[in-house]
Parts: C-alpha cells; structure tokens; sequence
C-alpha cells in the first residue's frame, strides 16, 4: 500500500480510538483536495456551525511540529485541540493546504461520526507565514512516536493556553503561530443506524429540536451495545393514559439502564455562549433529570409493565439494581458542582439505585472499552459509580488522576 492509503487508514483508526484530534489529510494529493478534519465535542462542533470563529495554530519544538485548532465557542474558554505530527505524509498535506490557501474542513463527534462540513479560507500573508516558518531551520521530525513528542505536545498547549500549566507543570512555552480563518456555508451529514426493528436518524443542523437529536444520537451509540433491547420513550399506564417512563431504556440478562437526556441549546437564536451560564443551565437540567429519574424509578420498581411506542410489552427481568444514568452534552468541571453533588448522593442513599451522571465524550469512551458487551458497560459503569462514592464527586476524570 503507497504512503496516501497508509496514512489514511491511520487516520481513520485514529478518529476511532482517539478521544479529540485534528489532521490535515490529502487522499489524492491533488490541488485544493486537503481535508483539515477535527474530531471535537458536539457542542463545539454545533457552535462552529452556528458561526463561532476558528484559529488554527502551530508550534514548533525543536524540530517537533506541533498543530492545533482553537474553537472560541466560549470565549473565556474556547476549546484547544491539537496533536504533534510525526508522519511525513502528513507534513506534505499540510503543506497542500497552507499553498492552495483554501481546503474542506470536516467536523467529527465524539463517536466518530462527520456530522457537517464546509470549506475554510486562509490569506496569503498568513499562508507565507507558516509555510516560511515551518521550512526554516532544521527538518521536521519523522518517525515513531516517541516521549519526546508527547513532551513537545505539551509545551504546545501550554504555550497556546496558560490553563494547561497546572496539568504539564514541567512543560514551558515554545513559538507558536495563530491564524484567522473564514469559513463558507456548512454541509450537514445525515448518520443512521438500525436495530433489526427500528431505525436511528440524526442531523447536526436541526435547530428547532436539538434535544430530539441528541436523543438520536445517543439511541445510535447504543446499538451496537443492545441491538435487540433498546427502547426510545418506553411507556407505562396510569389510568387510561400512556405515559413516558424515561428518554431511553435498555437491558440485557443481569442489568437495566433508564437514560435521561439533557441538551443544552447552542444551535438556535438564543444559543449559550458563556461558560458560567452554560454551567447554570445544565445544573438546572440534571437537577430536574434527577427528579424524573426518581418518578421514572418509582415505575420501575413497581412492577408496572413497561411498553414500547409499538404498544408491546417490554420483557424486563427486574432482578438487579437498575443502572440510572443522566447524559449532557459536556460536563464542564468548572464552577460549583456542591448541590448537584448533595442531590445525587442524597438520592443515591434514598432510593439505593446506582445513579450516574456522564457526559458524551465519556459515555462513548465507556461503550467503546465494551466492545459490544453489556455486561462489560455494566462492570465499567459499576466501577465508576463505586470511585465516585469513595471520592464524593461526580467529575471522575479529575478524581482517577
């Protein structure tokens, strides 16, 4: 296989298993055929959709290159990804890119899936610039991955963003290039999955119904979990009416999990673009998913049959502590967390239920260490749950380091 299709299915391994990156990638190798790819939260994709400002950025460490984007969808805070190129395909693709000036970007989410694309404009100065840069001095690294790259990695973000010192202390600030870009209109991407009853649609550019789609996209990261035993909006009777028992259910043979979903508007008119308001309103959607997740378990418990849309009977087993799991979009470890926290343990000791509260990035990363077994998401969540109760928090991340 030439370096084109090698480096490419690099790539799509990488946008697999690695949580966030960018890459420049020229398949072809062909004039204005460049595609800058970032793999990023989807709140940050739905932002630069919604017309937030892209600088892409570039350092240099020795003869390490260092690329980076910064997407200011929070302006106090935007969202650094970045990575060290070490390929020398990659090298070459950047170098299309910087020449024609103009190049696709594509947008990819947390479980690997291009939701939208367009393409990005840079100027002549700024395209000099960074290509006299980077061809001065010494030849830039090729080769193996190695400690030294992960070192000058982290001398980059520390250099583009002073917030990261606290996590490389040892790392110091080398020279870096930041550039403007202009970005044309967005494509979206269709993304389907199927179960063998039902199938699961999401488009990124929806904004009258961001919940329905987060709803979407979350049903389509499950299937590959519980292709026969997932249920959107399941039901129960009260009275003569059907009501919703949770946003999403899901079961294998030893364990159930009721999903609430909480989105936060970016995509609209009246879309958050301040960090601590982004804090607050997605405080107030857990601490309302809490409550329904209560009544949603008072129905479980209860021995009441559970329906699907279809008017089935859904066939539980009931015999395990049933998994309670909240999802938003992102889980921003800022901010005063104290009451979200006393709630959940509160609850958690009220009705003895594993209660969980996870963003998207990490519910993915959860399902993807599964390999398709329920019982493993089960395990890992079990895990979890069990940190969190001898940490007292629910930012896990930070507790595990």
């Amino acid at each position: 296989m030439d370096d084109k299709g090698n480096i490419t299915n690099i790539i799509n391994k990488e946008i697999y298993e690695e949580k966030f990156s960018i890459w420049y990638n020229n398949p072809t190798a062909q004039p204005k055929e460049t595609i800058l790819m970032i793999k990023t939260i989807t709140p940050s994709i739905k932002a630069l959709i919604k017309g937030c400002s892209l600088k892409l950025v570039f350092g240099k460490k020795d003869n390490y290159l260092c690329i980076g984007a910064r997407i200011i969808d929070i302006p106090d805070a935007p969202v650094f990804i970045s990575k060290v190129q070490y390929s020398l395909q990659e090298h070459k693709d950047l170098v299309y890119a910087l020449q024609e000036r103009e190049f696709k970007i594509s947008l990819i989410n947390e479980m690997g899936n291009l939701l939208a694309w367009s393409k990005i404009n840079i100027s002549k100065e700024d395209s000099l610039k960074v290509l006299n840069w980077i061809n001065e001095k010494t030849e830039l690294y090729v080769g193996n991955y190695t400690k030294e790259i992960e070192y000058a990695h982290n001398c980059f973000c520390v250099s583009v963003e002073e917030r990261y010192k606290y996590q490389f202390p040892e790392a110091y600030k080398i020279p870096i290039i930041e550039i403007d870009t202009i970005i044309g209109e967005w494509h979206s991407v269709e993304n389907y999955s199927y179960t063998n009853e039902e199938c699961y649609h999401f488009e990124i550019s929806e904004p009258k119904d961001e919940g329905r789609t987060f709803e979407e996209e979350i049903a389509s990261a499950l299937v590959s979990v519980f292709p026969s035993n997932l249920y959107k909006g399941p039901k129960y009777k009260k009275g003569n009416a059907m009501k919703e028992m949770t946003d999403i259910f899901a079961h294998y043979q030893y364990g159930d999990f009721l999903i609430e979903l909480k989105d936060v508007a970016i995509m609209g008119e009246s879309g958050i673009h301040d960090r601590a308001k982004r804090i607050s309103i997605t405080q107030k959607h857990v601490k309302k998913a809490i409550e329904q997740l209560k009544g949603a378990l008072g129905t479980f418990l209860g021995e009441q049959k559970i329906y699907t849309n279809q008017g089935e009977v859904i066939d539980v087993c009931r015999s395990k502590t049933p998994h309670c799991i909240i999802l938003i979009p992102e889980l921003i470890h800022d901010g005063d967390w104290s009451e979200i926290e006393k709630l959940l343990f509160e609850t958690i000791k009220k009705t003895g239920t594993f209660f969980h509260i996870l963003d998207l990035s990490e519910f993915i990363e959860l399902l993807k260490a599964s390999c398709g077994n329920p019982k493993i998401v089960d395990c890992n969540l079990m895990k979890r749950w069990e940190l969190s109760m001898e940490k007292h928090t629910i930012h896990i991340k930070g507790a595990e380091n």
